[in-house]
């Protein structure tokens, strides 16, 4: 007998991080590569926020540095395998890093992925609809063609030791076929 394919349009994403490559690299040349590091993978938001962060926590200095570098490397290494995990989840059309906002709502992560305009023809069925309402993605209701704000995505960031590791459930309906 055949298999027949998954009925919803979910889709999940894994990836981990070496923290001790992320120290390594915020901290070469007594930190030169920290802020071109960190415009690569965050948005204006994410940075904006990332400061005021910095700022309300006020973390020790460590080696001459105004923050705790060791600290900082665990978070971003966090995002960055967060959105790794986004782009593997996201196979249907290519995500940037840019396109993926990491937030905290209510103590946890919480992920935005920038949505293209959505075709005309995009199929809602009953059950992509219910599929979409449980996971947060939408109603299932939206204005065809019109474009959406942001995609919300299901998020889970763990670090132990010398890793971080992130995996991300995310709505990913293929476009449609001409």
């Amino acid at each position: 007998m055949p298999s027949r394919p998954f009925p919803y349009p979910i889709s999940v994403g894994i990836d981990i991080c070496k923290i001790h490559r992320i120290y390594d690299l915020i901290s070469k040349d007594n930190g030169k590569w920290h802020r071109p590091f960190l415009r690569k993978i965050f948005n204006p938001r994410e940075l904006k926020a990332l400061q005021q962060t910095l700022k309300e926590k006020q973390l020790p200095p460590t080696n001459g540095q105004t923050h705790n570098t060791r600290g900082l490397a665990e978070f971003l290494a966090g995002r960055w395998a967060a959105k790794e995990a986004a782009i593997k989840a996201i196979r249907s059309r290519r995500v940037r890093f840019h396109e993926i906002t990491i937030g905290s709502k209510d103590g946890r992560p919480h992920m935005l992925i920038d949505t293209p305009p959505r075709p005309q023809t995009t199929k809602n069925t009953p059950g992509n609809k219910a599929a979409l309402r449980q996971l947060g993605g939408g109603t299932g209701n939206e204005v065809e063609g019109e474009a959406e704000e942001a995609h919300e995505a299901r998020l889970s960031i763990s670090h132990d030791g010398a890793y971080a590791t992130a995996i991300v459930i995310a709505i990913d309906e293929p476009p449609p076929k001409s």
